[in-house]
């Protein structure tokens, strides 16, 4: 074997070793298959991004917590434990902008060659008008994704506009069951605590290309961070990602001491902390949105991309998002006075719309944990 081979096998056996945990192994081993089924996930998994992390954690830790879940492409002595104990494993496409992204389409098409009974959990659909603007190999495949998901045994996707693609393809049993980080136990527990009056959280960062450049955004909320400082206000920048971490350090340099910037944290349930202190929140990665959303702080998007909305939409707030393409810093610092202004009722209506998603999300976790059990009796209706 070459060691370029072996190097890639090394990686794909550490990215995955911190979502490995030690009593899996003990559950595999003890449990009756019908006790403790086993899942095999497909989706971005170990590159140390909190928000896949968040729904990676929300599916494995809450939602099917009666399962072991594996990452598709783990490479571990549990992922063989759990082949040799269960057999062939049932497939779940989860979580993550991943339909039309073709690293994902080979792995579900190999689910369905090889008979792996599979289905789709949160899941969202890159929206192709958008990767036009931005050319970039291995995106699209439409005919052939649907193909594929029309062997699901279940659809479940992250807002409407995915929805809206999955209707277009024919595919009718879809619904919309939200963003899975929305279920993350530590956004749970938090939406109860106490704010800190006048804290303004703040996130910028994307891997993806920016509608309208990185700049403008970033240009933007350091003019309203600025004057919200001028007024009296503290402002927290949390970040989610290394990408993040590095723009907060430059927003800091602009802005002066009233900024604080959180450190880059691996912990989910300490970045939703953070992101918990605040009052309101405005933030430019999905899942700053998302996990602001799921604690109870009213949450001001800034929309770089489609998926933003499709989350957006999915909790009826469409309204709470700034398109990052014409945003400019007066247009923000209302928006921001405006969230502020209504923080209540806000709050109110995020809260609820969340809560809603959360009990359709427990339904259908409890229902993947059966179907998993026993795949050749189809999806159950519990």
């Amino acid at each position: 074997m070459k060691a370029r081979d072996l190097h890639a096998l090394w990686r794909r056996f550490t990215r995955h070793a911190p979502l490995r945990r030690p009593r899996d192994y003990g559950r595999l081993l003890r449990a009756p298959a019908a006790e403790v089924p086993a899942l095999r996930l497909i989706g971005w998994l170990g590159h140390e991004n909190i928000g896949d992390d968040a729904m990676f954690e929300a599916l494995r830790d809450h939602l099917v917590a009666g399962a072991v879940v594996l990452p598709e492409r783990d490479l571990s002595l549990l992922t063989a434990l759990a082949f040799a104990r269960r057999g062939a494993l049932p497939t779940v496409l989860g979580g993550g902008t991943l339909v039309h992204l073709w690293g994902y389409l080979q792995p579900l098409e190999a689910a369905v060659r090889a008979g792996r009974p599979t289905a789709t959990f949160g899941v969202g659909v890159a929206d192709l008008d958008y990767w036009r603007a931005f050319p970039r190999p291995g995106r699209g495949h439409g005919d052939r994704w649907a193909r594929a998901l029309s062997r699901a045994a279940y659809i479940g996707v992250r807002g409407p506009r995915s929805l809206a693609w999955m209707h277009a393809h024919g595919l009718d049993r879809a619904e919309v069951l939200g963003d899975l980080a929305l279920s993350h136990p530590a956004a749970t527990r938090a939406v109860s605590r106490p704010r800190e009056p006048g804290l303004v959280g703040l996130n910028l960062g994307a891997q993806d290309p920016v509608l309208g450049g990185q700049d403008r955004a970033f240009d933007a909320v350091v003019a309203v961070a600025r004057e919200l400082a001028r007024r009296g206000h503290r402002l927290l920048h949390v970040p989610l990602h290394r990408v993040d971490a590095a723009l907060g350090a430059r927003l800091a340099a602009a802005v002066g001491p009233a900024l604080e910037v959180a450190p880059r944290r691996a912990d989910v349930g300490a970045v939703v902390a953070d992101i918990a202190r605040c009052e309101v929140f405005v933030g430019q990665r999905l899942h700053a949105t998302v996990l602001a959303a799921a604690s109870g702080v009213p949450p001001l998007s800034l929309a770089y991309q489609p998926k933003c909305l499709d989350f957006l939409e999915s909790i009826d707030a469409a309204d709470l998002a700034v398109p990052t393409e014409s945003v400019d810093g007066g247009g923000l610092l209302e928006r921001v006075e405006g969230l502020l202004a209504a923080a209540t009722a806000v709050r109110e209506r995020v809260v609820a719309a969340v809560a809603a998603h959360r009990r359709r999300q427990e339904r259908r976790g409890a229902e993947l944990v059966a179907w998993a059990r026993d795949p050749a009796a189809g999806w159950p209706a519990l």
